[in-house]
């Protein structure tokens, strides 16, 4: 690994100075901090953040036919039951008793799924405590993604709600 400890202008606590390490990107060869690199465990990458960015991108594109099948393959009724069980520690016949417990519908919005990828409605989606693992129901997409949103703020969702309630909706 080529990296160098330089003495960096400005202080911490007062008149320490500190030293900074940097690093010369694999790719660009450019002399970097070690925060413009992605962690990789205790390591560093050896591109930096955007050359490495623009890597996968890349890499994404040129076998586009290939990485679409693959994602695609997660919801094939085969390769589905694994992750369930990985990803959330139930099993399909868990799923489906959730299922019917919601009669079929997202347990926050109570529609029907409706979204379709591939020619295919998409199942609901797994809702899960994201600090305790805990499965708390079935949701469609968007409920999903709004609920995943709002939990990054801790009462965000109640000041939405306030906010909408003081237009009258």
């Amino acid at each position: 690994m080529n990296e160098t400890a330089v003495e960096v202008q400005g202080t911490v606590s007062g008149s320490y100075e500190y030293l900074e390490t940097v690093k010369a990107c694999s790719k660009c060869h450019v002399e970097k901090r070690l925060s413009e690199f992605h962690r990789m465990g205790a390591k560093r990458q050896s591109q930096c953040k955007p050359c490495r960015n623009a890597t996968v991108r890349d890499a994404w594109h040129k076998d586009r036919k290939h990485n679409l099948q693959r994602r695609k393959s997660l919801w094939r009724d085969s390769e589905w039951p694994k992750y369930l069980e990985r990803k959330y520690g139930i099993t399909v016949s868990d799923y489906n008793e959730m299922l019917q417990a919601q009669d079929g519908k997202c347990a926050i919005c109570r529609e029907n799924p409706h979204h379709v990828r591939d020619g295919e409605v998409m199942r609901l989606c797994v809702d899960h405590n994201h600090v305790t693992g805990q499965v708390r129901g079935l949701l469609c997409i968007d409920c999903n993604r709004g609920l995943g949103f709002f939990e990054k703020t801790d009462g965000l969702i109640d000041l939405a709600a306030s906010y909408l309630r003081s237009y009258g909706e």
